[in-house]
C-alpha cells in the first residue's frame, strides 16, 4: 500500500492492534484525498496524534475506543452499503458471487466497480484500504503531529 505505514501495537495484556497509518502531507487523507467526502468517511476514523503515541508506550485504552469498529465490521457494513462486485467479474475465471466483494474473504485481486460516488481516481485508494481490512488492519488518518522518544 502506497502512503500508508502498516504496523503492530502490543498493548500490557499482549494484545496486538493491526494499524494502517495513511501518511498525510497537507491534510489527513494523504494521497488518498481522492476518497474525502465519500462513504469511507465514515469507515477511516481520525485519530488524535497524541492518542496514537500513547498507544505505542502500551497505553492503548484511548486508542480503542477511538478506532470504533473492527476491520472485519468495516467491511461486513461497507459491503452492505452497495453493490460492490468485482469489477473483473465479467473477465474474470476464478469469479465466485460470495467471495468477490468486499467481504471477510475477498481475494487480493479484487477491483472495485466505479460508481457515482467513488471515481476512478479513488478506486485504486479504496481498494487498498478494502485489502488492509481484509488482512485485518486497522485502517486510521491523524490529526496532530505525533510525539514518538526513543
Amino acid at each position: 500500500m502506497e502512503g500508508v505505514l502498516k504496523y503492530n501495537i502490543a498493548n500490557r495484556h499482549n494484545l496486538e492492534l493491526k494499524i494502517a497509518k495513511i501518511l498525510n502531507d497537507d491534510s489527513p487523507w494523504g494521497i488518498y484525498k481522492p476518497l474525502g467526502g465519500t462513504i469511507f468517511e465514515n469507515y477511516v476514523p481520525i485519530i488524535d496524534a497524541e492518542i496514537l503515541s500513547d498507544a505505542h508506550y502500551g497505553h492503548t485504552k484511548a486508542l480503542l475506543e477511538a478506532l470504533g469498529r473492527p476491520p472485519s465490521a468495516c467491511l461486513k457494513l461497507f459491503s452492505s452499503s452497495g453493490n460492490f462486485v468485482c469489477a473483473a467479474s465479467k473477465r474474470c475465471v476464478g469469479f465466485d458471487n460470495k467471495k468477490c466483494r468486499p467481504v471477510k474473504d475477498v481475494p487480493p485481486c479484487y477491483e472495485l466497480p466505479v460508481s457515482d460516488s467513488l471515481g476512478l481516481s479513488a478506486i485504486r485508494r479504496a481498494s487498498d484500504i478494502i485489502q488492509a481490512w481484509r488482512e485485518d488492519y486497522y485502517v486510521i488518518r491523524i490529526s496532530g503531529k505525533e510525539i514518538i522518544m526513543r
